[in-house]
């Protein structure tokens, strides 16, 4: 069953591991920046199967959060502010990054 609050902490949490790894590209050279871009290729992919999910289910939320840190979102038709907190979002980063290292174990 589709849960909207959990597709959008997933989503805020894609969108936070994406920041993260285009932050983190900056600081490093070699070998290291090339993993670094290939995790980021992953979570691209995580992030636009998140995005098709959300039209699929009529939903989108803000790329980009308000200074407080909450995100717009709309679902059906109706917009909202969806507040998430710190440790909602480093939880939903580690179910994220198992789900890519479950793919990467598989290659």
């Amino acid at each position: 069953m589709f849960d909207p609050i959990i597709q959008l902490n997933h989503h805020i949490a894609l969108l936070h591991l994406k920041s993260m790894a285009v932050e983190e590209m900056g600081k490093f050279a070699g070998m290291t920046r090339s993993f670094i871009k290939v995790m980021g290729q992953l979570i691209m992919q995580e992030l636009q199967k998140s995005k098709e999910t959300m039209q699929v289910n009529k939903m989108w939320v803000a790329e980009q959060p308000l200074p407080d840190g909450r995100y717009r979102y709309s679902c059906m038709g109706r917009t909202g502010i969806h507040e998430v907190t710190e440790e909602t979002i480093e939880h939903y980063k580690r179910m994220a990054l198992g789900s890519i290292e479950d793919r990467l174990k598989k290659v």
